[in-house]
């Protein structure tokens, strides 16, 4: 049974009651042992009872003054007390209002009877709509993070109600008002009395919708990496040192290369590395360079000395598989470094172009064969060229000769007969020529020696005069109109005159009555010259064809126009030398235009 305790005003009557009652027995029994005279007990009973008061009242003026002073003292202490309280209630809402998380308390009952400003902006919820639902409310449709139901007891409010405890990290997935839902992160805490009982559970709620959502994607990516990784045809692998290192100025590389060779060891292989050389996945793991370049450790050394003073490298090499065969690899490589930028390892993707390699090699011999062969094919042109070019040359020279002796004397069939001989040579040599210029441009033999030359002046004026007369034979009207105030050109010379002889050439041959005109101009800053005439025209389906070498719109022995079909092929090539562009605007018998600009 608990002792009862008497109160301080209790206390205080019964020790005056006792004292009291004392001081009296004892006083009395004092006087009487004094046997005094009667007239002066009544003196002495007084002086008694004054003494006794202002004992009393001494003994009542200090306790009373203690206790004032003590009432006071927990009075202010109660003061401060409920100053501190109001600044922490004060600190607690600051906290829970700036609070970067949820806050929530519950009842027993479960019934919401707090939130802070975060948890209704994350609830998308009012505080008064907050605090008409319960921790388990139907509206929320609280799940696991895949979406399985979440039983009652799993819930934070009540695990916590059911064991006192405190719970961390628990997961679910709760319905918003606006239709979507979000993964938050549970923490929950019991609220204790001083009695021990339970009174209440706060909870803090984090939202981790976004790191699901980057941790799903980061684990997609991961899974597609993993599948290029392990499905490419290409090889794949990764190495890592046994220790990072820093690769500067300052190192001593020899020493480090001897550590790398050492301890950088293989930790990943895909498949397509594996079948490459020939080998096993157990094998390739924790293989260090000293070993897959154990036949050529200087060459291997050379190689990834270059990879770490570059970072990364792009080669070509001769490598060895495991069975003792050579294969060519393209590989590109590069180095992995941690966040203090030390150097960690590798990776490299590497292709088996063995193949290639090999046909590379058959196509450079099959091109130096060809290369010989165009050689050989433009000396044999040349030589045929001089070994046809000079009785061809003695033919027509006595043919004029014999014509300048008998022409008087000579009939009009020996005068056609004289004509078609030197026609013919002249044609003759005009193809031996243009084969030969073909030749040289296609082995790339042609002598190109572009300067700065005068269009009009060193070119144009010279082939206008070769081709006056030929013009008026065939009654054409021939005409140069230069519209520049400057016609200097970086070109060939050579090559420009061939292009701008064939195009007046042509147009006259295939001009017979109108005109042939040709226009110098100034086309956005460039100088173009153009070749028209009012000829036979080329057709729309022909025009695709017309560059290409020995084509010629009319075909056979029927052809109505003489020419090897190398004419304006050579224009195209020689106008590609000289970065000149060439087009042509024709109609079929209105005649044709052929411009370049330089």
């Amino acid at each position: 049974m608990r002792n009862k305790v008497l109160s301080p005003p209790i206390r205080i009557a019964l020790a005056y009651l006792i004292i009291g009652g004392l001081w009296i027995l004892f006083s009395d029994n004092f006087i009487e042992s004094l046997n005094l005279k009667e007239s002066f007990h009544l003196p002495l009973q007084t002086y008694k009872g004054w003494f006794f008061v202002t004992v009393t009242a001494l003994l009542l003026y200090f306790y009373i003054r203690k206790l004032f002073n003590l009432l006071r003292k927990e009075n202010e202490e109660l003061k401060i007390t409920k100053s501190e309280f109001a600044k922490e209630k004060k600190l607690l809402k600051s906290i829970t209002e700036t609070s970067p998380i949820g806050i929530m308390v519950s009842d027993t009952n479960g019934k919401i009877f707090f939130a802070n400003t975060f948890a209704e902006n994350l609830l998308q919820l009012e505080n008064d709509e907050i605090t008409e639902r319960t921790y388990n409310d139907p509206k929320w449709e609280i799940t696991y993070f895949n979406g399985d139901y979440l039983p009652e007891d799993e819930m934070p409010f009540r695990k916590v109600m059911n064991t006192g405890k405190s719970f961390f990290g628990i997961e679910h997935k709760i319905l918003l008002p606006d239709g979507s839902k979000i993964f938050l992160h549970v923490n929950a805490s019991p609220i204790i009395e001083k009695s021990g009982d339970i009174s209440g559970v706060v909870s803090t709620l984090v939202d981790v919708t976004e790191n699901i959502s980057s941790a799903q994607k980061l684990r997609e990516s991961e899974e597609l990496l993993e599948n290029f990784f392990t499905s490419s045809m290409d090889g794949f692998y990764i190495s890592l040192l046994d220790f990072p290192i820093r690769w500067d100025e300052k190192s001593n590389k020899d020493k480090l290369l001897d550590y790398i060779f050492s301890h950088e060891r293989i930790v990943k292989v895909n498949d397509a590395l594996v079948e490459q050389y020939n080998s096993k996945k157990e094998e390739m793991i924790g293989m260090v360079p000293i070993k897959s370049f154990k036949h050529d450790i200087e060459e291997g050394k050379r190689g990834w000395f270059n990879l770490y003073e570059k970072g990364q490298t792009r080669v070509v090499t001769e490598e060895m598989k495991m069975d003792g065969s050579t294969m060519w690899v393209e590989g590109t490589y590069k180095l992995l470094y941690d966040a203090k930028k030390y150097i960690r390892g590798h990776f490299g993707i590497q292709r088996d172009i063995t193949n290639r390699v090999k046909f590379e090699k058959e196509l450079i011999d099959a091109r130096n064969k060809a290369e010989q062969s165009e050689k050989l094919k433009s000396e044999f042109l040349a030589q045929m060229s001089h070994e046809i070019r000079t009785p061809l040359n003695i033919v027509i020279s006595s043919s004029e000769y014999i014509k300048n002796e008998l022409y008087e004397k000579s009939d009009d069939d020996l005068r056609t007969l004289f004509y078609g001989i030197q026609s013919a040579g002249k044609r003759l040599i005009v193809t031996i020529d243009q084969i030969l210029q073909m030749s040289e441009i296609q082995s790339s033999t042609y002598d190109f020696n572009p300067r700065n030359l005068d269009l009009m002046k060193d070119v144009v004026n010279q082939i206008v005069d070769q081709f006056k007369s030929l013009a008026l034979s065939k009654g054409l009207e021939f005409d140069v109109e230069n519209k520049l105030t400057e016609s200097r050109i970086i070109a060939d010379k050579d090559s420009v005159e061939q292009i701008i002889y064939n195009l007046i050439d042509n147009a006259i041959k295939y001009t017979s009555a109108g005109t042939v005109k040709v226009i110098l101009e100034n086309l956005s800053g460039k100088k173009s010259i153009s070749v028209k005439d009012t000829g036979i025209g080329i057709s729309d389906q022909f025009i695709s064809k017309l560059f290409d070498p020995f084509t010629q719109e009319e075909q056979g022995y029927t052809r109505k126009y003489e020419g090897n079909g190398l004419g304006l092929a050579l224009v195209k090539r020689y106008c590609e030398l000289n970065n000149a562009e060439i087009t042509v605007e024709s109609k079929k018998g209105v005649g044709s235009t052929f411009k370049v600009v330089f």
